[in-house]
């Protein structure tokens, strides 16, 4: 066995067991242990290698991948075992009386990072504000809007002072119960105010039961929660006397 596949032995045993003596000891006392493609290192002497892998001991096994000689040295090309055969560097090891004098660690350059995808531009603003306008009562243009740009279904349109609105929020205060529909159809996210309106009792019990607070909540424009509900007709008739059971 030659001093490499020795040291890679005792390597890899020696990060299972998390004991590097057995390995250190193959090192010669005047060793050198080098790393390049990392800011660690040099370490020279037997001692200084040892502390240094007590301090930041590896976390993974090797596999070699394979092995050349160069004037004496051992130029193994290896992968870290998690990487599954992806060579990670070379290890360059000159051996004197069956130890280790110098061992070189590369690293390979990193993969130049992939470049983010480009986020879609951001909607409109005056296509968002006409959106959201005609979500109060306009269920012809609500859908044309929508085919013109689906991405609407879940915009915001702040009418000033961070009083933001959705369509969804617009067709809950307005009892819009077809437009409400429509767009949670759409992919809109639904909330408490529409619940309240659209009168799905149990989404609003369970979010009053979790938050009591939430019955003097109010919506866009300040308008309160139990107005959505009112909004909501008979169909809301149960959520309303829910929230005047809750309310102050």
């Amino acid at each position: 066995m030659s001093v490499l596949d020795r040291h890679v032995e005792r390597f890899n045993e020696a990060v299972r067991s998390g004991d590097f003596g057995p390995m250190i000891a193959g090192f010669a006392e005047d060793a050198e242990l080098r790393f390049e493609g990392v800011p660690v290192g040099p370490f020279a002497g037997r001692d200084a290698i040892a502390a240094a892998y007590r301090e930041q001991p590896p976390d993974d096994e090797v596999d070699i991948l394979g092995v050349e000689e160069r004037d004496g040295v051992f130029v193994a090309r290896y992968a870290w075992k998690k990487d599954e055969g992806r060579q990670a560097g070379e290890l360059l090891l000159t051996p004197r009386d069956d130890q280790i004098a110098q061992l070189v660690v590369t690293f390979a350059d990193a993969p130049e990072p992939q470049p983010e995808s480009e986020r879609p531009a951001a909607l409109e603003p005056a296509l968002v504000q006409s959106f959201v306008a005609n979500a109060h009562g306009d269920l012809a243009e609500v859908e044309r809007l929508l085919a013109q740009e689906p991405a609407l279904v879940n915009a915001c349109w702040d009418w000033g002072a961070g009083d933001w609105e959705t369509g969804l929020g617009a067709a809950a205060h307005m009892g819009r119960r077809d437009i409400a529909e429509l767009l949670l159809q759409r992919g809109a996210r639904l909330d408490l105010f529409a619940a309240a309106m659209l009168g799905e009792l149990e989404i609003v019990r369970a979010l009053l039961a979790a938050y009591p607070e939430l019955v003097s909540a109010k919506g866009p424009h300040g308008i309160p929660l139990r107005v959505h509900a009112e909004k909501g007709g008979e169909q809301a008739h149960a959520v309303l006397e829910l929230l005047d059971e809750r309310g102050p």
